[in-house]
């Protein structure tokens, strides 16, 4: 395929100083036939009223099945974490690089969640967990540990039943927000 350009100023002004399309990151990024998808996403109201995070996550990240040999009758379907807040999106579930700490169970026992407000809001959001918890703590993105979840970061347990733990986690606009939980 030859390669076409367009005249400098154009609204396709992809090239470079010297006429050739760019060279980076290798040689060939500009040669071939691309090919790209793109969805628009009507709604009533505000962008913080509509689910366009959602659709967004649909579109770029189709749900896959993969079907495996289980015996229907003995599966039970189960939701490891929900939240309360459309604006909250789990993004990251992850089996932690090291333990909690040093007392703590293997680090196939510690799970990292990421979280992140994606409508520029603040409050105080409810996520609940199937999973028996041990323990949890806020950590950086490095999973560097911080203090245990306290009453003053709005971040506690709030009820703990034989089934389901949760917590009541306090966040701000567009923030992004990362713990680890220990597994009993």
């Amino acid at each position: 395929m030859e390669w076409k350009g367009f005249e400098h100023g154009s609204q396709f002004d992809d090239v470079c100083a010297d006429g050739k399309p760019h060279q980076a990151p290798d040689a060939d990024c500009d040669i071939g036939e691309h090919t790209f998808r793109y969805a628009l996403y009507p709604h009533k109201g505000s962008f913080a009223e509509s689910n366009v995070v959602q659709a967004g996550y649909e579109f770029n990240v189709p749900l896959v099945i993969s079907p495996t040999p289980v015996d229907s009758a003995s599966f039970t379907p189960r939701q490891f974490f929900s939240i309360n807040k459309p604006n909250i999106v789990l993004d990251t579930i992850k089996i932690a690089e090291g333990p909690l700490s040093d007392t703590a169970k293997p680090a196939l026992k510690t799970l990292v969640l990421r979280f992140y407000e994606a409508y520029g809001g603040r409050g105080v959001f409810k996520l609940t967990t199937s999973l028996p918890v041990a323990s949890a703590v806020f950590c950086n993105v490095l999973e560097d540990s911080g203090s245990s979840i306290p009453t003053a970061d709005l971040a506690i347990p709030l009820l703990r039943s034989e089934k389901t733990t949760t917590f009541a986690i306090g966040y701000a606009p567009f923030k992004i927000i990362s713990i680890k939980i220990e597994l009993e």
